[in-house]
């Protein structure tokens, strides 16, 4: 498949409509998949102008004849109805991949639509069939061209690697990050605003070797792309772009955009939100660097003298407006917070009803054989129980490494601890297992398990090898889930308890 960069078509997804017929006949055209001209029946031009090509050759030989009124279709044409539909789509595929705005038909729909104005951005790209689809629509043709074996949010995802970025600033560390974020006015935000995306291309090749710290940097990128939003309300569109607003004369919109964000609350004179007013503030200090490394890389002395600027104001004058303000919210907040934690008895039931169902699914699996539902309900169990077990935090237990898991710590009988305790001692301390893992703050923290909690993971990971469990060969992950060819980020379980 083309995966050429789609910066010329969808950089401007929100301004260019879609022009849906022809003029003249008022009829839609498609691009032919050869030569690239547009008609409204491509059976006779593919028959008439590229006979020679191998698949026209088989659409004759398996072409019937006239089916008459009534008459049931047959094999011969449902397969060259399906040698047409894949020629229209492939065609679709390659002329939007390399569209011109020039062109009237620039964007071709695989549906037919309604007269109503449409833009590039309203449409999802399918990379089963490699047709153009409505997002409303979308979900109705994945359910029923990947028969299920696909969610909407895969394939969505699967669609925008393959249609690509649209800015060129963006490296591939952070293009593999943003693939997740839904289309909208705030993604189109980070996309297209440079400062943004060398933020964010830091972000993402600082945390590049931790996949699960995507979700962190969408939070921050969506979070720059909101203030901006606001910025732009507040300013009346006089800041357009984070490179307009680090002048010193737009330091007046800043606290006033913080406050909107963080729900700043007259009556109680603190936030309904701290937390977001103290990140919108430390962005914008980051954003700030960030344009001014630009600057300097640019040679654009004015500009940068303008943010150096705006950095001194913002230095003097945060502290007073916004940081005391969110610590005395943030007081508040956890003052009036109650928390009610479960009793003894609620975890010593949990506890136990997780043990026994660990166990009840070791078994059916060890007799029965794989089964989809079961071997991923194991590794959720298996995980919850590690948690528990060992008191560790859930991001901990569930990123658990093959490697790690390779070098799994037990008690050796002759080992020179050993020697003073006793039998009975020395039987129970070897039923415990020990691995050695990354903890917070990239620190080493043992985990503990049992014998049984090892046998549960090894009679997981035994399945990986099948091919209905579908995992990656190269996820290092012990609780490693199915992908479904969506190789750009590794999958593990997520257990909230």
């Amino acid at each position: 498949m083309n995966k050429k960069v789609m910066s010329d078509v969808f950089k401007f997804a929100d301004t260019k409509k879609v022009g849906p017929h022809c003029l003249e006949t008022g009829k839609k055209k498609y691009p032919c998949f050869y030569c690239d001209e547009k008609l409204t029946t491509l059976s006779r031009h593919y028959k008439s102008k590229h006979a020679e090509e191998a698949i026209v050759q088989e659409i004759k030989q398996y072409e019937p004849s006239r089916r008459l009124k009534g008459q049931k279709i047959t094999d011969n044409q449902k397969y060259t109805d399906y040698l047409y539909s894949y020629l229209r789509k492939a065609a679709i595929l390659k002329h939007n991949l390399q569209a011109d705005f020039n062109d009237q038909f620039h964007i071709a729909r695989t549906r037919r639509e309604s007269d109503e104005d449409r833009t590039v951005s309203m449409y999802e790209l399918c990379t089963t069939c490699s047709g153009f689809y409505a997002k409303s629509y979308y979900h109705k043709h994945v359910k029923k061209c990947t028969n299920n074996t696909k969610s909407t949010l895969q394939a969505r995802i699967e669609g925008n690697a393959a249609i690509g970025k649209k800015s060129a600033s963006i490296k591939e560390h952070l293009q593999k990050v943003l693939l997740n974020l839904r289309k909208g006015a705030i993604k189109d935000i980070i996309e297209e605003d440079d400062v943004i995306i060398t933020f964010g291309n830091g972000l993402s090749y600082k945390h590049r070797h931790h996949y699960h710290q995507g979700d962190m940097i969408r939070a921050r990128l969506r979070c720059t792309a909101r203030f901006l939003t606001i910025l732009r309300n507040i300013s009346n569109n006089t800041v357009k772009s984070y490179a307009d607003f680090f002048k010193p004369e737009h330091l007046d919109y800043l606290f006033p955009a913080i406050n909107e964000i963080g729900q700043y609350n007259q009556v109680t004179d603190l936030y309904d939100v701290p937390a977001t007013a103290a990140a919108a503030g430390a962005y914008v200090n980051e954003l700030c660097d960030t344009y001014i490394g630009m600057c300097i890389k640019a040679k654009d002395q004015s500009a940068c003298d303008d943010a150096m600027k705006f950095m001194h104001l913002y230095k003097t004058d945060y502290n007073k407006y916004v940081t005391k303000s969110v610590a005395e919210s943030t007081v508040e907040m956890q003052r009036n917070n109650k928390v009610e934690l479960p009793t003894e008895e609620d975890l010593r039931l949990f506890y136990t009803s997780i043990t026994s169902r660990r166990d009840e699914l070791i078994d059916d699996l060890k007799n029965n054989g794989f089964n989809m539902t079961k071997w991923i309900e194991l590794g959720e169990v298996t995980t919850i129980h590690l948690v528990m077990f060992s008191s560790r935090r859930v991001g901990e237990t569930e990123r658990l490494k093959k490697g790690n898991f390779a070098k799994i710590e037990r008690l050796e009988s002759n080992n020179n601890g050993s020697r003073k305790l006793s039998y009975e001692e020395i039987e129970f301390l070897q039923s415990f297992r020990r691995i050695l893992i990354r903890g917070k703050l990239n620190r080493t923290v043992p985990l503990l398990m049992i014998d049984k909690d090892e046998e549960a993971i090894n009679l997981y990971m035994s399945f990986f090898k099948v091919e209905e469990a579908n995992v990656d060969k190269n996820n290092p992950y012990v609780f490693a889930l199915p992908h479904f060819s969506h190789k750009l980020d590794q999958e593990f379980e997520r257990n909230i308890i």
